[in-house]
């Protein structure tokens, strides 16, 4: 099982070698407008959406190293697509081959991380481990973000297509994964099948934890808002030439690693609701500020939102896997990860058609105030009882 762990390492850096990361919005609008670009994220979100609870079960069900091998291959597929793509048709249906092999690895990356130390009885590893395989992540972003934008430079397709190799990479070093002996069902029939997707549901929603997911769903959204789109329009708004896009990624992947080490020994210090609260605050506020600043303000705010991620994400991650059993956990975990998409998969296109109209910046101040009213209403409706748990864990 240690093994596991350090193949975990391995595979963050393989597994995000994504060289398109700082120019994906360049490219895209190769094809399309801002509009257009909306239509796109929504088609990603579609697909990972209804793709999200069927590969979590599929997960639970036939072994995380398979889940994951499955969705290194598909990502491999999609990539090498996308890289060829000659028209907005062949760059949609890209995207939703590589959604699909997303949906494979959410929450099966982190569940084999979790069950591995679970049966090594290190639990108390995780969040440690998981902040080590954020930083590896963050790290190779400022790699791979300046790698990729010379590469663009040279070929717009070329980061694309070598991001489809280090996938393939990463599909040989999963098969040195070894399956956690966790408890696993049978699929008998599809009302087990069936079964097995609302499991994910039922521990997120029982009534001990219902009010800790509802606060965790809307924070982690507003996360996927801006990592997912409204964050890359306001870089590139700021920052329009490929060159510099890949030097400005990556000090993002640079302060995303640094703030990565930082969450386990605060959540030690401080425990999970200060800090996740903190991140949460200072998240909403930096959108609400951005159109106040110069262009090297705006930057350093991303930056904070960059640095708050790292904590939502990693407590997030910690209070869910807590509260589920192991036989279930990956597809709890992707059940999270698809409830929290839903926002985003629902506003995408207004998003982008709003940031055509009115600009990346503002659009950016009006989701802080609103996220900010939703917070503060979601704060002071909440029980005692819930703050305490979230203190416990």
């Amino acid at each position: 099982m240690n093994r596991n762990i350090k193949l975990a390492y391995i595979l963050s850096f393989l597994s995000q070698a994504h060289f398109w990361w700082a120019v994906w919005l360049l490219y895209y609008l190769r094809f399309t407008d801002a509009t257009g670009v909306g239509l796109l994220i929504t088609t990603q979100l579609l697909t990972s959406l209804l793709a999200e609870l069927p590969t979590g079960a599929i997960a639970d069900l036939i072994g995380q190293k398979k889940s994951l091998q499955i969705s290194f291959l598909l990502a491999a597929i999609g990539f090498f697509l996308m890289g060829a793509a000659n028209s907005f048709l062949i760059l949609a249906v890209s995207i939703l081959i590589m959604n699909i092999g997303t949906a494979f690895n959410s929450g099966s990356f982190e569940a084999i991380i979790y069950d591995s130390l679970k049966t090594l009885q290190q639990t108390t590893r995780y969040q440690k481990v998981l902040s080590h395989t954020q930083s590896i992540k963050s790290l190779t972003v400022i790699a791979v973000s300046f790698i990729g934008g010379l590469m663009y430079a040279i070929s717009p397709r070329l980061p694309f297509l070598v991001t489809a190799v280090f996938f393939l990479f990463a599909l040989i070093a999963s098969c040195l994964l070894k399956e956690p002996p966790i408890q696993k069902e049978n699929l008998e029939s599809i009302r087990d099948n069936i079964k097995q997707l609302t499991k994910g549901a039922h521990h997120l929603f029982q009534k001990d934890f219902l009010w800790v997911s509802i606060g965790l769903l809307f924070i982690s959204s507003v996360v996927v808002i801006g990592y997912e789109l409204l964050d890359d329009f306001v870089v590139v708004a700021s920052v329009p030439k490929p060159e510099y896009l890949g030097i400005t990624y990556a000090v993002l992947g640079l302060i995303g690693a640094s703030s990565a080490q930082l969450v386990p020994r605060v959540s030690k210090r401080l425990g999970n609701l200060i800090p996740l609260v903190s991140a949460a605050i200072v998240l909403l506020i930096s959108y609400l500020l951005t159109p106040r600043f110069s262009t090297v303000v705006i930057l350093g705010l991303v930056g904070t939102r960059v640095i708050s991620n790292a904590f939502i994400n990693n407590i997030s991650s910690t209070l869910i896997n807590d509260h589920t059993p192991s036989k279930d956990r990956a597809t709890t975990l992707s059940t999270f990860s698809m409830l929290s998409q839903i926002p985003l998969a629902l506003v995408a296109p207004v998003i982008s058609k709003l940031v055509g109209l009115h600009g990346a910046y503002i659009v950016s101040m009006w989701i802080g105030v609103i996220g900010l009213i939703m917070l503060t209403i979601y704060l002071s409706g909440i029980k005692a009882k819930t703050l305490m748990s979230l203190r416990k864990h």
